[in-house]
């Protein structure tokens, strides 16, 4: 009789621990694309874009204004519209370091009038489950010279929660991440 009882115990732990492997094999749905009509992810799509526009111009004029109180304000800006210190940057002012944090870069380009301008319409692959990659041409000037940079720059859409008053609600936040060269 107790080898009947544990024979049942054991096929019943084995159905139940298939049953559990079965239900973590099913794969869950993308957030971005469970939560958002197709045209509004593409809506997000286009307001990254100009994001960078912004992140770029943003460091243009960091680069070539001389007012403290200016530069005080274009660095928050700047760190508000990356996911933070230690998102990796492209290294535009030297070839030979190929990736260098917001920190770094803005020593190094402050003062030394480089200009940034995105050269080649921004274009965006599907979405993962919270980012997606933005692909576009970067040409960086320093006076007479111009280097042309094929980049890739990560897109991190995650939900956050905002409490208004006693009332919470979720809300999706957009910030740049990693610039690679592609």
């Amino acid at each position: 009789m107790n080898l009947k009882k544990i024979s049942i115990l054991v096929f019943g732990l084995i159905c139940i621990s298939g049953y559990v492997a079965a239900q973590s094999a099913v794969p869950t749905p993308n957030p971005i694309q469970s939560q958002f009509s197709q045209e509004s992810i593409e809506a997000y799509q286009e307001s990254s874009e100009s994001k960078l526009v912004t992140f770029f111009e943003y460091l243009t004029l960091y680069s070539t204004t001389k007012d403290e109180n200016l530069k005080k304000q274009l660095k928050q800006n700047l760190y508000s519209l990356i996911e933070s210190e230690n998102t990796s940057l492209a290294d535009f002012t030297d070839a030979n370091l190929p990736e260098i944090t917001l920190p770094y870069l803005l020593p190094k380009i402050e003062n030394n009038y480089y200009h940034f301008s995105i050269q080649e319409e921004i274009f965006s692959d599907e979405p993962e489950p919270k980012n997606w990659t933005n692909y576009y041409e970067l040409m960086v000037k320093q006076g007479n010279e111009a280097v042309t940079y094929s980049l890739g720059q990560e897109i991190l859409f995650t939900p956050i929660e905002k409490k208004f008053g006693s009332k919470s609600k979720t809300v999706w936040e957009m910030k740049l991440g990693d610039i690679t060269i592609e």
